[in-house]
């Protein structure tokens, strides 16, 4: 599906995804705190009658393409689909303005697009909460503190960001000093160079997609983006912090072999979280970028995945 979106970023082509979703979707641009929003929707087929609506937060440096074969996948199975490009991020903040953001304004984005979500909604009608890497963190955190976290039926993430894997994570004194510049200039951009593709997935046609796609490829942040991140990964490995975590049921997946991610946090949340009802999932063989994976591990992933919506709406 190609749209008027699809074209250059800074003189490169932006291509389009091997994979070509059946169903159709909804591009629209939303206006919200100075910032123009580019969000999708994706409704369910006519002849299939929803079983719950789907908002998804995506992951650093991605935007809405990554995630056609999964919600073209949810859509079939019976569920609708909001997603919308986070700022900083994809098609609400091209070129040079990829990974201008501040940690402060995450949440108030994801409120908004929540009530935008509830709004369309009837009280009963099931309304879950999904993300994946950075935005599987944002949506953890959201079970903690956010406003609307009673009104979700359910949380699931892939690959969340608690803790990054040894090598990714900059020594202690480097952060310390991440911290104390971030807090002068929060808007300094630089190349983030140790998100490789072979740390992603290991499918090669998503591979071409993401090292082609100027939106995806080279990864740039923003100092106060990174502190942020930072530091949400340490509230979410805090125990005392956890214990916060409200009633939503929650489902968590994890590739074991993430070189990004550390899914030892994700197994370290999930037992600590004070609810019962909670899952995790370590699929063997799998990097990071669940969604994009290869055939085999997103399918486990998938079926997972939709047998614990169906069980929660």
């Amino acid at each position: 599906m190609a749209t008027k979106f699809d074209t250059l970023v800074e003189g490169r082509e932006v291509p389009v995804p091997s994979y070509t979703p059946e169903n159709k979707y909804i591009e629209e641009t939303v206006d919200h705190d100075g910032v123009t929003f580019y969000t999708t929707f994706w409704p369910t087929p006519k002849d299939k009658q929803s079983k719950g609506r789907i908002v998804f937060v995506h992951g650093f440096c991605e935007y809405a393409k990554l995630y056609v074969r999964l919600f073209d996948h949810l859509v079939r199975h019976g569920y609708e689909v909001f997603f919308f490009d986070q700022r900083g991020s994809g098609w609400t903040s091209p070129g040079k303005q990829q990974g201008v953001t501040k940690a402060e304004q995450v949440m108030s984005d994801l409120d908004f697009f929540l009530e935008k979500n509830i709004g369309e909604l009837g009280p009963e009608e099931p309304l879950f909460l999904g993300g994946h890497s950075m935005g599987g963190g944002i949506i953890l955190d959201y079970g903690i503190c956010g406003k609307h976290a009673d009104r979700l039926s359910g949380i699931f993430t892939t690959g969340p960001l608690i803790q990054l894997v040894k090598g990714m994570k900059p020594p202690y004194y480097q952060e310390l000093a991440l911290r104390m510049i971030a807090k002068v200039l929060p808007m300094f951009r630089f190349e983030v160079a140790t998100i490789t593709i072979d740390k992603i997935t290991s499918d090669p046609e998503w591979r071409k997609f993401v090292e082609a796609n100027p939106l995806l490829s080279p990864t740039w942040c923003t100092l106060g983006q990174m502190v942020g991140m930072l530091k949400r990964g340490d509230d979410l490995s805090n125990p005392e912090y956890i214990k916060g975590y409200s009633k939503v049921p929650l489902f968590i997946i994890h590739g074991t072999d993430d070189k990004i991610n550390d899914p030892r946090a994700s197994e370290k949340f999930i037992k600590l979280a004070p609810i019962e009802d909670k899952k995790l999932l370590l699929i063997p063989n799998c990097q990071h970028s669940i969604s994009i994976e290869a055939q085999e591990q997103y399918e486990t992933m998938r079926t997972a995945l939709f047998e614990w919506l169906d069980q929660h709406r």
